[in-house]
Parts: structure tokens; sequence; C-alpha cells
């Protein structure tokens, strides 16, 4: 069966996002990989209205500070190389089905926060 798969090359706006979130809510899989112009709030929005999405890569997207997920659907996270994500963002993840987090180049995280993160999130291997 196809699933509903989207990837974004370009450099996107959060308005786009929200666009986006409103018209592909059987979303399941979405790419933002080197989106240099999304900010949180468009990934918010992803995050609420996109009930089924299951892996969301924001890989390089460096204007990512922080970033609020809701979604009890959501697998896999990749925020590698989003250098400019706020340590205290981790808490702002709500995602208790997660599996895989990736962080690597999130030069702001520390220990102590993914420490709490890890506590809350068990399933995050």
């Amino acid at each position: 069966s196809l699933v509903p798969r989207f990837e974004l090359v370009l450099c996107l706006t959060d308005q786009a996002l929200h666009y986006l979130a409103a018209h592909c809510l059987d979303l399941r899989e979405l790419s933002l990989a080197s989106c240099k112009l999304i900010t949180g709030k468009g990934i918010k929005s992803i995050s609420i209205s996109c009930t089924q999405l299951r892996k969301l890569e924001l890989r390089g997207c460096i204007k990512l500070e922080e970033v609020e997920i809701f979604s009890s659907s959501l697998r896999n996270l990749d925020l590698t190389n989003c250098v400019n994500f706020l340590d205290s963002n981790l808490l702002l993840l709500e995602c208790p089905n997660l599996q895989e987090l990736a962080l690597k180049g999130c030069l702001k995280i520390g220990d102590q926060s993914l420490a709490l993160f890890l506590q809350r999130t068990p399933t995050v291997y």
C-alpha cells in the first residue's frame, strides 16, 4: 500500500507548513531537511494537524530554536545539525511513542536535559 510521504527540498516558510498541515492530514512521513526558513511555529501546526505522522526529518533546519511537538504517532524525529535547537526545548517534545531521536550536531543540548527527556520518553533507543 502507498504510504503518504512528502519530501521538501526547497526552503519553505512557516506559512507553507500551515497550508500543508491544513491539507495533508494523512501525512505519515515529512522531510524538511535543510529548510532554513522554517521555525517551531510551522512544525507545531504540522504536529497538531497531521495526527498520523510517524517520521519527521528536520535535519539541518538551522532556524529551529524551539519546537513544540505533541504527537502520539511520531516514532522517528531527526534534529541532526539543528545547531540553534535550545537545550530546554527537549522538554517541549511530547511524543510518548517516539523510538528514534537524532541529535547529532545539536550543540546546545546538554546531558541533563537529555537525561530528563529520556526519563519521560522510555521508548527512545
